[in-house]
């Protein structure tokens, strides 16, 4: 089964490799070259992932060929949109699949990612006493409950990319209430955006529901991967 990979590089000074018809399936790796390669692990551990699951993956082929259809390099622009060497706002990837609504099978498939990997993250915190959820596990890291926050308030930020969410002063405080309301409100959206031509511009960046979606299936397992990290520290 062919896989198409795009490359991100300059994502927070590493690469990503994203399978572009897969989400939730992505490598991360120091350079474009040693992202692409980790393909050839990640895309079997996102299977196994898959079948914890379920006993029927949408996902399943029995030989992999890895193509490379495209590199993208996130830069910097200022506040009247020119690019700079660092400091401004950062422009992710925009890969030329980007442009292409998602099918009714892509928001489902999407659906159960998102439900799956919510259903890891609160295994993985629920039940730690305040004190692990709020300790500097590691100096200069994030602490469980801000990652927490953080994952929520990223996708009220990405549903608002569409214009489709509510004003960034109604997120709760509570990073678990949260939690339960974003997901909640972008519940609701997936469903409208089922052939959707839509893409627009904010704050000099391109945003479509596939990118949109693309982020969101990549960014909870990338933070469930953290927190893993940090409870190991703390044995």
């Amino acid at each position: 089964m062919r896989v198409l990979i795009g490359v991100e590089n300059n994502n927070e000074s590493r690469s990503v490799a994203w399978a572009l018809e897969h989400f939730g399936c992505y490598c991360i790796a120091p350079d474009g070259q040693s992202a692409v390669v980790g393909m050839a692990r990640a895309i079997p551990e996102y299977i196994a992932w898959l079948e914890t699951h379920t006993k029927a993956p949408w996902f399943s082929p029995q030989e992999i060929d890895i193509r490379l259809t495209e590199v993208c390099d996130d830069y910097f622009i200022n506040d009247q949109f020119d690019t700079v060497p660092a400091g401004g706002r950062i422009v992710k990837a925009w890969f030329k699949t980007d442009w292409k609504p998602l099918t009714r099978s892509d928001v489902e498939h999407i659906l159960q990612i998102l439900t799956w990997t919510r259903e890891d993250l609160l295994a993985l915190v629920s039940g730690l006493e305040d004190a692990v959820l709020d300790a500097t596990l590691v100096e200069g890291e994030w602490t469980i409950r801000q990652i927490l926050a953080h994952v929520a308030r990223s996708e009220w930020w990405l549903v608002d990319r569409l214009g489709r969410t509510h004003s960034e002063e109604m997120l709760s405080p509570d990073a678990f209430t949260r939690l339960l309301e974003e997901r909640g409100h972008l519940l609701e959206v997936l469903p409208d955006l089922v052939d959707l031509h839509q893409v627009v511009g904010r704050d000099g960046e391109f945003w479509s529901p596939r990118k949109v979606a693309r982020r969101l299936c990549w960014h909870e397992r990338d933070h469930i991967q953290q927190i893993t990290k940090l409870l190991a520290v703390r044995g």
